[in-house]
């Protein structure tokens, strides 16, 4: 991952913060909740195969038991106002 202040050009600032935010103590409970999201969604919609999305959530589950699925977002806000 990048440093932030190589994203942003140079700026007469001072950076106070970059970084991620901790993860959540049950984020497997946050990704089983977002599974849980994409099935509700994708189980009714006849233009999904349903075999593939049972298995795919199969798979996406047993990675989560196993600690090898995992959430990463990158959320990059940014603010500036032009010169004149």
């Amino acid at each position: 991952m990048r440093p932030r202040q190589n994203i942003l050009p140079r700026a007469p600032c001072t950076r106070i913060a970059s970084g991620s935010n901790p993860r959540p103590a049950r984020e497997s409970d946050f990704i089983e909740n977002i599974l849980h999201t994409i099935d509700a969604e994708l189980n009714c919609r006849a233009e999904v195969d349903q075999v593939s999305l049972r298995q795919w959530l199969a798979t996406r589950r047993e990675q989560l038991a196993r600690g090898e699925l995992v959430y990463i977002a990158h959320q990059l806000d940014f603010v500036g106002r032009r010169a004149g």
